[in-house]
């Protein structure tokens, strides 16, 4: 926590780092933090106290009258404007008499309504068309009302800024008063009480955000309830950042506040994503929730209300695709029955509209016949290094050119896979509205230059690439594993893309299940990764045959749990039997259910029966060199694609010991992938496996064999031509 901000909030009025005080605005608007409308001098005598406080705490005080504030007493540093009950009206465009006539007919309308008004009404007409006033207001951090008839005024000013907090000043405790106003700027500042689709947590800490989140809850006031209503853009927040005990506490608390149906049924859909991170048992709420957010977002999309339909959106597929139920467990929902969870998700409105074609804008001519080479424009998802291999041999290809467009340098939220919010904003909007969304000229000059392009990982590139990239253009999108069980297949218009590939054909089986627009769309193949295996062919150490090697370990989806069961039944045979690890450790920053399963991990390694035997090797570009110490190559995934760490460990000649991936056994994934004697199905069949080629000639009969198989199945040699027909019209 920053110096001068208190858990109290005591001190100097608390800026965010690296932020500036809020900007003056232009003559005739104030610099302004918090507004204090009076309409009456004796109600001044009381809110005096309060004006004083704020300014000594470093507060912009802007005190507006609609009296003589010639007539005020000395506020210090406070600002004071006189509110004119008779306020300037425009009369419209004076060039253009249709102009001129309306904004006459406008102005005597509003002047007839302040004259037949009562006094509060009239105060609150002249305050919503006073420009300096609305300007001041958007600056705010609250409006205060002095008396009773000032509070329709503050409202009326305060109805389009709803991040500015309404209150009435009824001789409360001026220092609790002080409290709820800072707690106010604090989120205001960072954000947190925008509209939903910005960005929070702007130059804060988490813990001072829910301090003072949690001053504004504890506000026994109405006119605080719409903070309640912001609270799913913060929890929103905290679940990105995998901050999900916070972001439990906030949606229970803010659950308590007065709320719309379609407002509490989203909190609700976010208190059970939170709950599903923290291995918390949700009932069979969960179904009803997620039916519930979604009928809320249809009612929006027929309203046209796109950011509130958005936001639901969001929340309801974070949760239907939690990685809890798909990604990193035994079993999937997705994976078991994907017509069935994909069909509930299809009675949707708003769901089916992020797949709906796009009318795309009229494409300038491209002269293609003048081309001396075929152009492939390769777009990388959020794992780069797999297309590596691809562009290498696309830039050696005769009569090919081709350039890489890596979005995640302008756009850092496609890093990773976690779908992004603005992202599907954008999507539904184009579906719904046809909107044209703005393209950087560079990106625009690169999709319009390709003849294909090829998208690797259906991640929020490849939506983002489709939304934007010209129908001339042939569009191949590469399907993995854990984009699979992503929401982001669903979001994409399929009838711009040519071909899909898949790296295996048990992911393609789901998917063509999950997404029928696809099946019927696109053009489906079934090519590997490229790998180069021929580095791999090195000799063995004396030491190979007692070691087992497990290669990107560290992950729950990788379950090392698993090797280590292993390895506890092998050193119960012959103790100089050894794990090596290969790769980095798992990451600090872990939450949730990785974050215990890392913790489970490290507790069961340094167990007396197996704290020993564990080698541990970092990240090294020389995997070649390291597979010379392994006899034997784990795969214990809960889930693959393919195994590529497991391939290139075959190819050194490694005894290969391949665990029946459990999330797609239904699919008969890695028999399908895999000779059948290569796959057990526990660490008991594992054990026997290995014990099966303890003899050194059985060992190195086993691992040539298993390297003749990766060779011919996986090598570049034997898959790069497919791949490159595909991509190379």
């Amino acid at each position: 926590m920053r110096p001068g901000l208190l858990p109290a909030w005591r001190g100097r009025w608390p800026r965010p780092n690296n932020s500036p005080l809020l900007t003056r605005c232009e003559k005739p608007a104030p610099m302004t933090d918090v507004l204090v409308i009076a309409t009456d001098r004796t109600s001044l005598g009381s809110a005096e106290s309060l004006i004083r406080a704020l300014a000594d705490q470093g507060a912009a005080v802007c005190l507006v009258c609609t009296f003589d504030t010639r007539q005020l007493p000395d506020l210090g540093q406070s600002d004071a404007r006189h509110l004119r009950l008779n306020p300037h009206l425009r009369s419209g465009n004076e060039s253009n008499r249709l102009g001129r006539v309306a904004g006459g007919i406008r102005e005597q309308t509003v002047r007839l309504r302040l004259r037949r008004a009562p006094f509060d009404k009239r105060v609150a007409i002249a305050a919503g068309y006073t420009a300096w006033l609305t300007n001041a207001t958007s600056q705010a951090t609250a409006v205060i009302a002095a008396d009773g008839a000032s509070l329709r005024a503050a409202r009326a000013v305060g109805r389009n800024h709803p991040s500015v907090w309404i209150g009435l000043y009824t001789d409360a405790d001026v220092e609790d008063l002080v409290r709820r106003i800072k707690a106010q700027y604090v989120l205001k500042a960072a954000k947190v009480m925008e509209d939903m689709g910005s960005r929070p947590l702007s130059g804060y800490e988490t813990p001072e955000l829910l301090a003072a989140w949690s001053v504004l809850m504890r506000a026994n006031s109405s006119a605080t309830d719409h903070v309640g209503r912001r609270a799913a853009q913060f929890v929103g927040e905290l679940l990105r950042l995998r901050e999900v005990e916070a972001a439990e506490a906030l949606a229970t608390q803010a659950l308590e506040r007065s709320l719309t149906p379609a407002e509490r049924s989203h909190l609700e859909l976010q208190l059970i994503d939170a709950r599903l991170s923290m291995l918390t048992p949700v009932g069979p709420e969960f179904e009803t929730t997620l039916r519930k957010s979604l009928q809320y977002a249809d009612q929006a999309l027929s309203a046209g209300q796109l950011q509130t339909a958005g936001a639901l959106l969001v929340s309801a597929l974070r949760v239907a695709f939690h990685r809890e139920l798909h990604a990193d467990g035994l079993s999937s929902p997705l994976v078991d029955n994907p017509e069935d969870f994909s069909k509930r998700l299809r009675e949707s409105a708003a769901f089916r509209a992020l797949g709906a074609p796009i009318r795309d804008a009229q494409e300038p001519n491209v002269a293609r016949s003048s081309q001396r080479n075929y152009r492939v424009l390769i777009i990388p998802g959020a794992y780069a290094s797999f297309t590596q291999s691809i562009i290498a041999g696309l830039s050696t290809r005769l009569n090919t050119e081709a350039r890489v467009l890596d979005l995640k340098k302008d756009h850092p939220a496609f890093r990773n896979v976690s779908l992004h919010s603005k992202l599907l904003n954008d999507r539904l909007a184009q579906a719904v509205e046809q909107v044209a969304l703005p393209i950087s000229q560079d990106e625009h000059e690169h999709l319009l230059w390709a003849n294909t392009i090829f998208i690797d990982w259906c991640d929020n590139n490849a939506v983002w690439t489709i939304m934007h990239a010209p129908r001339s253009a042939r569009i191949v999108v590469r399907i993995h594993s854990i984009d699979a069980l992503s929401p982001h297949p669903h979001l994409i218009d399929w009838s711009k893309v040519s071909d899909v590939i898949f790296v295996g054909e048990h992911i393609r089986a789901m998917v063509t299940r999950a997404v029928p627009d696809l099946a019927r769309q696109a053009v489906t193949h079934v090519v590997p990764n490229l790998l180069r295996l021929d580095k791999f062919d090195l000799p063995k150490s004396s030491t190979a045959g007692r070691t087992v090697a497990m290669v990107g370990w560290a992950q729950r989806v990788k379950d090392p749990l698993f090797a280590l069961e292993v390895l506890t039944q092998l050193r119960s045979v012959d103790d100089t039997w050894r794990l090596m690890l290969v790769g980095r450790d798992f990451p600090s920053t872990l939450r949730g259910s990785e974050a215990r399963y890392r913790d489970a991990y490290r507790r069961r390694a340094v167990a007396d029966d197996v704290r020993d035997a564990v080698r541990y090797v970092g990240f090294t570009p020389r995997l070649a060199d390291v597979f010379c110490d392994a006899g034997f190559v784990l795969s214990c995934s809960r889930r693959e694609s393919q195994g590529v760490a497991l391939i290139e460990g075959v190819a050194s000649a490694a005894v290969p010991v391949v665990r029946n991936w459990p999330m797609f056994a239904a699919y008969d994934a890695a028999r399908a992938a895999f000779p059948d004697d290569w796959v057990v199905n526990t660490p008991d069949q594992a054990v026997e496996r290995i014990l099966q080629h303890t003899d050194a000639q059985e060992r190195e009969s086993a691992g040539a064999a298993a390297r003749s198989f990766v060779m011919e199945r996986y090598d570049q040699s034997a898959v790069a031509e497919r791949l490159f027909q595909i991509l190379v019209e």
